[in-house]
């Protein structure tokens, strides 16, 4: 009986750390790929000058964009860096 019952539950079991192995990847795959873009993007943006060029425009919804698109970069970089470090704890957490 003990053994139908332990074949019973990695029915179940098994599916679930499966899908919990394929969320924790996704997660560091989604923070990998955000960290990559916004150090790109803020990288080109400050290396053509573009942030500095609308961050000083007369217009005004020009400024107002240029330093949300800027605070926005920085917030996705931050979010990326921390969503990969927990991440890999609990993928570390998971297999170990």
């Amino acid at each position: 009986m003990g053994g139908c019952l332990v074949i019973i539950l990695l029915l179940f079991m098994v599916p679930a750390l499966v899908i919990v192995l394929l969320l924790l990847a996704g997660t560091l795959i989604a923070s990998v790929t955000g960290l990559v873009f916004s150090i790109l993007l803020l990288i080109i943006g400050g290396a053509t000058g573009l942030f500095k060029k609308y961050c000083n425009s007369p217009v005004k919804w020009q400024r107002i964009l240029a330093k949300l698109i800027k605070i926005i970069l920085i917030i996705v970089l931050i979010l990326s860096i921390i969503g990969l470090g927990a991440g890999g704890y609990f993928i570390n957490m998971f297999l170990n």
